[in-house]
């Protein structure tokens, strides 16, 4: 599975699929490798350990591991 290769945790946790967010809210995801390899988000950053503030439209960021 996609899990195996690697997670994501948010703000230091697992995901929360029912977790919400307010505009302007800073929210720090970090890539952590399992069998992949981490390559980049999809937003182009290639950084592991990212930061995000949210803006006002609904976006998905996701990792890419190899």
């Amino acid at each position: 599975s996609d899990d195996e290769k690697g997670t994501v945790t948010v703000d230091g946790a697992a995901p929360d699929k029912e977790a919400t967010f307010e505009p302007g809210q800073m929210v720090k995801l970090k890539a952590v490798n399992g069998t992949g390899t981490f390559s980049k988000w999809s937003n182009g950053k290639t950084d592991a350990e990212i930061t995000i503030i949210v803006g006002d439209q609904s976006e998905a960021i996701t990792a890419i591991f190899a």
